[in-house]
């Protein structure tokens, strides 16, 4: 992938970002579901864990500094416990709350997720109506104006939460154009863009730029004709439409339209991509990068933020990593159980069925190829989970495996018939597949009098086990004993 590009990945640590928004309490609340409520027909949730994160420019904060650059926020938080946590979080992060003020009027917006098993079970949002009061805006105006002076660029995350109106946008707008910063703005998806007039760049995805144009964008012809009408009619520097896995589109003043491909993702969520692309794109500028340049940045690293759950961030050391293409498609295979339990829910989502098989996978051979063939065959999406080196010891002894969990995980990714690969520690496969969860779990026909392991689990769901046939004269433990006894196999 582009190499170059790592040139403003290094310079990042030496640029100052700053962004204003509305900030957002993000509250994930995870747990489980085992019965249905007796009061209404819904599931009850048992609580295991619970999360607050920074939302909306908080989000876009969070990214910015996990990417490297320093970073401010300006903006305005309610008088109240969501409030104070959005201020202990940025505490939290190294950042200064000096620009942030609070305006006890207009309480903080909070949005709980409740999720069991990787599923999205509902959103509660504590969203109140009610603008941030003039005199508040003006005094947040003079901490912009202040913390501006050692900046590279100016970020707006606009969500409608009360802080920006029109007026206000341009008074923003100008403060950074008058400096001659460039100020980037991911805009409010049902909002009149004309309140954007003046800014140097601004990000919509396809659904916002084509409701500003009052039209839809079915095609990349469609994306064009919109961008320029709204380079024109907002006067800007360029427009930059996220594609979502078709990836994005710039278009600048006075050059040619550019459609930017992505590369091939597992998408878990696409929770906060808008607010990945503005964080890239404004380490990138006020490193000196280029739109293009930024907005290829801005491209790779909303790809790697599709991969992960909610508003978690992306390092600038998993950027670096993605832009040297180092080990890109067998990298994307292998992740731990818990999180691919999450990617596995939006393929059942597009009606996928998942495929399961396990063992060491020490030394490949035919006899593993021969299962995987099979496996392969029984639906649309494989996941092999592999013994790590500890559990594999349990049960072969202290000199297994002879190779390490790292380096089975990578032949075992790097295999076409492979989707995913996880580990797992314990002498069993069984709470990995409770996890998981698959259709269909296939083992080698030797388990059939054996009993195969998480056979009652998935067919309790109603799910099914596959025996595959054994390619004869081939185990690993008995290549590694000819290795030991030195047979040439061949004769």
């Amino acid at each position: 992938m582009y190499r170059h590009l790592t040139q403003w990945v290094q310079k990042w640590s030496q640029a100052q970002v700053v962004v204003v928004g509305d900030l957002i309490l993000d509250r994930y609340v995870w747990g489980a579901v085992g019965r249905i409520s007796a009061e209404a027909p819904v599931p009850v949730v048992k609580v295991t864990r619970e999360e607050d994160r920074l939302g909306a420019a908080g989000a876009v904060l969070a990214m910015v500094q996990a990417l490297g650059p320093k970073v401010t926020y300006a903006g305005v938080v309610g008088d109240d416990a969501a409030g104070g946590e959005l201020r202990r979080q940025l505490t939290e992060l190294g950042l200064s709350d000096s620009a942030v003020l609070t305006d006890p009027a207009c309480p903080t917006t909070l949005k709980t997720r409740i999720i069991a098993r990787a599923q999205h079970v509902c959103r509660v949002d504590h969203d109140p109506e009610g603008a941030i009061s003039d005199s508040v805006r003006q005094g947040l105006l003079e901490r912009l104006t202040s913390v501006l002076e050692d900046a590279s660029v100016l970020c707006i995350e606009d969500y409608n939460k009360g802080l920006f109106s029109p007026e206000f946008l341009q008074q923003v707008i100008r403060v950074g154009r008058d400096r001659n910063i460039p100020v980037l703005v991911d805009p409010w998806r049902h909002g009149d863009f004309s309140r954007y007039h003046g800014a140097s760049l601004i990000c919509p995805n396809r659904m916002e730029a084509g409701g500003a144009v009052h039209r839809q964008l079915a095609s990349h012809e469609d994306v064009e004709a919109a961008s320029r009408q709204l380079l024109k009619e907002l006067a800007l520097e360029a427009v930059l439409v996220t594609l979502g896995s078709e990836g994005s589109a710039l278009l600048e003043r006075g050059g040619e339209f550019r459609h930017l491909p992505a590369e091939p993702r597992a998408v878990f969520d696409i929770t906060g991509a808008g607010d990945m692309t503005l964080a890239a794109l404004g380490a990138a500028v006020a490193a000196g990068a280029p739109y293009l340049d930024a907005a290829q940045l801005a491209n790779a690293a909303s790809g790697l933020k599709v991969e992960k759950l909610g508003t978690a961030v992306v390092t600038r050391e998993e950027l670096l990593a993605e832009l040297s293409g180092f080990n890109r498609s067998t990298r994307s295979k292998v992740m731990p159980r818990e999180r691919l339990a999450q990617v596995l829910a939006e393929h059942r989502r597009r009606a996928e069925t998942i495929v399961f098989t396990n063992g060491c996978f020490d030394l490949l051979h035919p006899g593993h190829l021969k299962l995987l063939e099979v496996a392969r065959n029984q639906g649309d999406v494989l996941v092999v989970a592999l013994n790590t080196d500890e559990s594999v010891r349990g049960f072969k002894g202290r000199e297994r495996p002879v190779l390490a969990e790292e380096a089975r995980t990578q032949m075992v990714a790097a295999l076409g018939l492979v989707d995913y690969v996880t580990l797992f520690g314990e002498p069993t496969p069984l709470e990995t597949i409770e996890i998981l969860r698959p259709d269909v779990l296939v083992k080698g026909e030797d388990w059939r009098d054996k009993g195969v392991v998480g056979q009652k689990l998935v067919e309790s769901y109603g799910g099914r086990v596959v025996l595959a046939p054994l390619a004869p004269g081939y185990s690993s433990s008995g290549m590694v004993e000819r290795i030991r006894a030195g047979e040439d196999r061949n004769k």
